[in-house]
């Protein structure tokens, strides 16, 4: 399910996982600090875990997940750089430190691990099956983004909202059947269309260039 993401950030995210569904309890550990960024920051922690990539003299990252953007956006500054008052708050609520404190979005990474739970080429091909429509060549997955390939410009611009929306739906039961109830919000998933004769032409058939 977490394919594709560095060792500690899949297991990271797949204890989130594991504490957000109540199949494992938060480390009492962090209550403190969870409790205190909430009462003064109004930021909703679900989970908090470490790994050992140093930074700047730290014993490893402490990463704060929040439930949403918005929550992780909480630890920054309007610049978008961390603000060092939160981070050093962090520090003295977080035993065995000292850390380097980051934050990170349950929500959008919960759903990208959705996604990718599909997204092996024998899996994209049995959802292209599964859409049963000719017009379809291919379906593709990838940081999040779901993109119906069609095979011609002209097949792409005459999609109509009913027939994308149809097709959404269908991907939707399909990656579902892959994961646990509750993973991703049906709202997030939307399908795009797009052409192979777009990809041919504009990059250069590469599907590493077309996700860049």
């Amino acid at each position: 399910m977490l394919r594709g993401l560095p060792v500690n950030d899949a297991e990271a995210l797949a204890e989130t996982i594991e504490v957000v569904h109540g199949r494992r309890a938060l480390d009492p550990r962090w209550l403190p600090l969870v409790d205190a960024f909430a009462a003064n920051y109004s930021m909703t922690i679900v989970n908090v875990t470490t790994d050992d990539v140093t930074v700047r003299g730290s014993r490893g990252r402490l990463h704060l997940w929040g439930a949403t953007a918005s929550d992780a956006d909480v630890l920054k500054k309007p610049s978008g750089n961390y603000d060092p008052a939160k981070q050093n708050r962090a520090n003295e609520l977080a035993p065995g430190g000292p850390w380097f404190v980051i934050s990170e979005d349950y929500e959008t990474e919960a759903f990208r691990a959705f996604v990718e739970s599909g997204a092996t080429p024998a899996q994209l091909e049995e959802a292209r099956a599964v859409l049963a429509d000719d017009r379809v060549w291919r379906i593709g997955a990838s940081f999040g983004r779901i993109v119906i390939f069609v095979y011609t410009d002209e097949q792409r611009d005459s999609v109509s909202t009913a027939d994308r929306d149809a097709w959404e739906a269908t991907l939707w039961t399909w990656f579902s059947s892959l994961n646990p109830p509750g993973l991703a919000r049906r709202e997030r998933f939307k399908a795009e269309v797009d052409s192979k004769q777009n990809l041919d032409e504009n990059y250069e058939g590469s599907s590493y260039y077309y996700w860049l």
